[in-house]
C-alpha cells in the first residue's frame, strides 16, 4: 500500500500490552499507515486525541485501569466522532453486548494477520467517510428543511406526522413539539377538506406527484388556506414508505383573488345597471321626440299649410314655404334620431322587424349587405331583453363596418328549447381568437358591455374566428 505522506491515514493504537502495541504499530507502518501514538489507557487515549487528532482508533476491549476499552470507545464516538475498531482476543457475552452498543466499525481478533488488519481498517475508514458525507448532506438538508418559507412535512399514508419543520409552528401558532405528535387529517385539516385530501393521498400511491388546496386550523381559531404538493416515497419492494408534503400559505393570495372577483362582479353589475339606465333613457328620449316634439312639428307643418292657402303675397308665401321645409327636415331628423335611440318598431312590432329595419339601415348608410335568416316570427321576450339583443346586434354590425372589412353579414335568429339564439356572421378579415381579450379592448366598451349584460341575464356570448375566415358571434338568451 503506497500513499504520499499527506494522504496517509493516521491511526491511534490503544493497547495495554506493550509488545502487542509495538507489533501493531510496525504492521500498520508497513501497510502504509501513520501511527500517531500507542497508549495503554483510555485516559491517555483522550490526551493523545486532543494533541494529534487521528483518523481511526484501534481500541483493545479489555484495558487495565478505571476505564475499559468499551467506555473509552463510547466517549470517543460521542465527543470526537472518530471511528473505533476493537482489538480483542476473547470476551464474555456481556462484554460483547456492551461493545455492540458503541457501534464499532469492526473487530480485529488476536492473534491477527496483516491482510485482516488492512481489510478491516480500510473498510472502517471508508465506512466512516461515507457516514460523514451522509451526515453533512443530512445537515444541509436539515438546514434547508428548517429555513424553508413553506411548511415541509413527512407523513405516513394515514396522515401521522413523521417529521415537520419549524415553519408549521410559525404559521399555525401551535407549539412544534405538539404538532409533531399530531395527525394532519384529524388535528389540522378542517373537516370539509378531509375527503379531498384523502383522495389526493390515494392518488399519489400510483406514483405521481399531486397538488391540491386545503384549509388548516390555527391556534387562534382562524383558518388558513394552503397549497399542498404531495410526493410519494417508496421502499425497494415498491410499497409506500411515506409522503413528502410541501404546504404553502396562500391565504392572502386567495383573499386577494376573492376581492378581485368581488370587484369584477361589482363592475359587471355597475356596467349592466349603467347599460339598463342608458336604454331606459334612450327609450324615454325617443318617446319624447316622437310623441311631443315630432307631433308638435307635424302640427306646425299642417298649420303652415293652411296659412299658405290664404296668403296672396308671393314674398310671404316663399318665406312660409322655407320655414315649412326646415320644419319638414327637422321632423325627418327627429324621426331618424328616434330610431337611432330606440326604434319604436322594436316595442310596437317586435325584435325580428327591428333587426330587419336595422339591416336595411346599415345597407343604406354603409353599403353592407345584411341578410336576415329567421325561422321565428313571434318571439316572446320581455322588453328589457329585447332591447338588449337589439343593441347587441347593432353593436356587432357597427364592429363589422369599422373593423371587419366585410362586404356582407348574416343575422340568424332561431329558438332552441327555452333559449333564443342570434348569430351574426361576416365575411371579413377575422382574427386570432387566442387574442380575444385584446379583441374586446379593440372593439371597445360595447362588446364587453354586451357580454356582461348577457351574462347578468343568464345568457352568454361565444366568438368564433380565424384570420382570413371572417367572424361569427353567437348570443344566447333564455326566454321568459
Amino acid at each position: 500500500m503506497e500513499e504520499n505522506a499527506m494522504d496517509k491515514k493516521r491511526i491511534l493504537v490503544v493497547e495495554d500490552e506493550r509488545l502487542i502495541a509495538e507489533d501493531i504499530k510496525r504492521t500498520l507502518n508497513k501497510l502504509g499507515y501513520e501511527v500517531t501514538d500507542t497508549v495503554a489507557s483510555g485516559k491517555n487515549a483522550f490526551l493523545s486525541i486532543e494533541a494529534d487528532r487521528p483518523d481511526l482508533v484501534l481500541m483493545d476491549i479489555v484495558l487495565s485501569g478505571e476505564m475499559d476499552g468499551i467506555t473509552a470507545a463510547e466517549k470517543i464516538r460521542n465527543n470526537y466522532k472518530i471511528p473505533v475498531v476493537y482489538l480483542t482476543a476473547y470476551a464474555d457475552q456481556s462484554t460483547l453486548n456492551r461493545a455492540k452498543q458503541t457501534e464499532p466499525y469492526g473487530y480485529i481478533l488476536k492473534p491477527f494477520n496483516n491482510r485482516e488488519i488492512l481489510t478491516i481498517v480500510e473498510i472502517a475508514i471508508f465506512k466512516h467517510n461515507i457516514e460523514m458525507k451522509l451526515m453533512e448532506s443530512e445537515e444541509k438538508f436539515r438546514d434547508l428543511f428548517e429555513s424553508a418559507n413553506d411548511i415541509i412535512a413527512i407523513i405516513d399514508r394515514d396522515g401521522n406526522i413523521i417529521d415537520i419543520n419549524h415553519r408549521a409552528a410559525d404559521i399555525t401558532g401551535f407549539p412544534l413539539s405538539e404538532i409533531r405528535t399530531w395527525n394532519i387529517l384529524s388535528d389540522l385539516i378542517i373537516p370539509d377538506d378531509l375527503e379531498k385530501f384523502r383522495d389526493t393521498i390515494r392518488q399519489i400511491t400510483e406514483g405521481q406527484e399531486q397538488t391540491s388546496e386545503l384549509r388548516w386550523h390555527k391556534q387562534d381559531s382562524s383558518i388558513i388556506t394552503l397549497e399542498a404538493t404531495l410526493a410519494p416515497r417508496f421502499i425497494p419492494d415498491g410499497s409506500l414508505h411515506s409522503i413528502r408534503c410541501i404546504f404553502r400559505d396562500i391565504t392572502r393570495r386567495k383573499q386577494a383573488e376573492e376581492n378581485i372577483t368581488k370587484y369584477q362582479e361589482l363592475l359587471k353589475a355597475l356596467a349592466s345597471r349603467l347599460s339598463k339606465v342608458e336604454e331606459i333613457e334612450r327609450h324615454r328620449i325617443a318617446t319624447e321626440l316622437h310623441d311631443n316634439i315630432g307631433q308638435n312639428l307635424t302640427y306646425c307643418t299642417i298649420k303652415l299649410g293652411e296659412i299658405l292657402q290664404g296668403i296672396s303675397s308671393t314674398d310671404m308665401e316663399k318665406s312660409i314655404r322655407d320655414v315649412r321645409d326646415v320644419i319638414d327636415q327637422t321632423i325627418q331628423y327627429t324621426r331618424s334620431l328616434t330610431f337611432e335611440l330606440s326604434p319604436p318598431i322594436l316595442f310596437e312590432i317586435g325584435l325580428k322587424a327591428a333587426i330587419e329595419w336595422l339591416g336595411e339601415n346599415f345597407g343604406a348608410k354603409y353599403g353592407l349587405k345584411v341578410y336576415i335568416i329567421s325561422s321565428e316570427d313571434d318571439i316572446q321576450m320581455n322588453e328589457e331583453n329585447r332591447a338588449l339583443l337589439f343593441q347587441a346586434v347593432r353593436e356587432l354590425l357597427t364592429n363589422v363596418v369599422k373593423h371587419a372589412q366585410a362586404q356582407k353579414a348574416e343575422i340568424i335568429l332561431s329558438k332552441k328549447g327555452r333559449n333564443f339564439h342570434i348569430s351574426v356572421k361576416d365575411n371579413g378579415v377575422g382574427f386570432d381568437t387566442s387574442m380575444l381579450g385584446q379583441y374586446d379592448i379593440i372593439m371597445g366598451f360595447g362588446l364587453f358591455n354586451i357580454r356582461t349584460r348577457l351574462e347578468s341575464a343568464g345568457g352568454h356570448l361565444d366568438v368564433e374566428s380565424a384570420p382570413g375566415k371572417g367572424t361569427r358571434v353567437d348570443m344566447t338568451m333564455p326566454l321568459q
